[in-house]
């Protein structure tokens, strides 16, 4: 009988060993790092996909107070409505309507795609060809709505060819901050009067500088702009950036059926 009993009782089963603590903690450890490098490669791609949502030029909330959508014309077209709304004539009038398009010209009847922009004797003396195309250029014409789109109110006075200028100025910064893409702003200026030819800006993303990756007030005084409240910091740095810039022009058509516009710089 006792035979039997001891043969059916079950021998307790032994523990298993404990698990080294350096494993344990290694395992830890491993966890934690794999949490912190998903949530690194994601903020890497927000950041990826934010600057490219914004031209790639360094673009970002922190540049201006308001800032356009999208891109191409489109993005362009918001910038000439909120930019041309700013500026105003002395009677709180706006100064300018603003029209974006892409680079055409009319010529003989005909619309044709401005393909080339040619300075005249440019700063190393030699003739200087930019290419162009609808998706490199943006061109803006400044209309003050009167005849010819000259500005019907007033008279023309250096103070207010410096305002549209420093518009031209504000219209090309966001343009290149916000488009990447975008390599080159043909602008042009109100006639002074009818039948005058209007100035053409022209200007280049290399031409701004430093002033694309600086916030926008560090370049041009936030206010609403006339041209009895320009700042003398305002009028120095509109001058610093479109002497040299401002040009009679003609178009012709090239070979290649392109409109090419021919600049000559205007003395400062």
């Amino acid at each position: 009988m006792a035979t039997d009993v001891a043969e059916t009782t079950p021998l307790p089963e032994a523990a298993p060993p404990p698990e080294p603590r350096g494993t344990l903690y290694f395992g830890r450890f491993y966890a934690v790092y794999v949490v912190l490098g998903i949530a690194l490669c994601a903020a890497i791609v927000g950041v990826v996909i934010a600057a490219r949502s914004t031209g790639g030029s360094g673009a970002g909330q922190g540049w201006s107070s308001w800032h356009p959508t999208g891109g191409g014309i489109g993005l362009a077209q918001q910038i000439a409505t909120r930019v041309g709304g700013e500026y105003r004539l002395g009677n709180g009038d706006q100064l300018a309507a603003v029209i974006a398009k892409p680079p055409i010209v009319s010529l003989n009847n005909h619309k044709i795609d401005v393909g080339y922009v040619a300075i005249r004797g440019g700063k190393s003396g030699s003739d200087v060809v930019a290419s162009t195309s609808s998706s490199n250029t943006v061109m803006y014409s400044v209309c003050g709505l009167g005849t010819s789109c000259s500005i019907p109110f007033g008279t023309p006075s250096p103070a207010r060819g410096r305002l549209v200028r420093r518009e031209i100025v504000e219209l090309a910064l966001y343009t290149f901050h916000y488009d990447g893409a975008v390599q080159n702003i043909i602008a042009f200026m109100p006639p002074t009067g009818a039948g005058k030819q209007p100035v053409m800006i022209f200007l280049q993303r290399s031409d701004l500088g430093s002033s694309l990756s600086q916030p926008l007030d560090r370049t041009l005084n936030a206010h609403t702009p006339t041209a009895s409240t320009m700042t003398r910091a305002d009028a120095s740095k509109v001058d610093e950036l479109t002497n040299g810039h401002s040009y009679n022009w003609t178009f012709q058509q090239a070979q290649d059926g392109n409109a090419i516009f021919v600049l000559t710089r205007l003395r400062a």
